[in-house]
């Protein structure tokens, strides 16, 4: 582009002209992905408030569930839930916010309801511990098992959890893992 006015100072100094093109050009290039990343992550979560509750299983027994729901999420969330026996701890008070940077899990921005629960038996949690008990309550009626907690504490989740979706998952390595595979044998519907 050149001027073709005299008395423009571009007139003489076309170089100047291309410098400023390409300076405007990557300004509204920048801006444009500006705009388009920020409108596009509206749903990120940034914060995550923290309750727990003692959740009543078919017995009687209760189990020891922390729960971390998404701030202002704008949307229903679903459930993802950690069984553990190695002690469901997020070591700040209930009704603490807490930045999702600070929760170490890489699907906190995606927006889960995150679900801590220690196992029958141990650390919070009522009744007693059966390592890697078989799954009882397909041949004995009315047996309690890690498969019927699960099923029951998906249920409690499900109808006490604000804004979730009715929609459950279950993870875990090592014991955890094996609890998420025995919880999936005769799952909740949600789950």
């Amino acid at each position: 582009f050149h001027s073709t006015n005299k008395h423009s100072y571009l007139y003489y100094h076309p170089s100047l002209m291309q410098s400023f093109m390409k300076k405007a050009l990557l300004t509204f290039v920048f801006f444009t992905i500006v705009c388009i990343v920020t409108t596009a992550q509206t749903d990120i979560i940034s914060k995550y408030k923290k309750t727990s509750a003692m959740i009543p299983m078919r017995d009687g027994v209760k189990l020891y569930t922390i729960v971390l729901s998404p701030v202002d999420a704008k949307t229903p969330m679903p459930i993802l839930m950690q069984r553990t026996p190695y002690g469901a701890i997020i070591p700040i008070p209930d009704d603490t916010t807490i930045e999702t940077k600070l929760l170490g899990n890489i699907l906190a921005t995606d927006g889960y309801i995150f679900i801590y629960q220690d196992i029958r038996g141990k650390y919070k949690s009522e009744g007693s511990m059966q390592i890697h008990e078989p799954l009882l309550h397909a041949v004995k009626k009315g047996a309690i098992d890690e498969s019927t907690d699960t099923w029951d504490t998906v249920d409690w989740l499900i109808k006490n959890i604000p804004n979730n979706n009715g929609k459950a998952g279950i993870y875990g390595i090592s014991y955890s893992g094996w609890l998420a595979l025995v919880g999936s044998v005769d799952p909740h519907p949600a789950l």
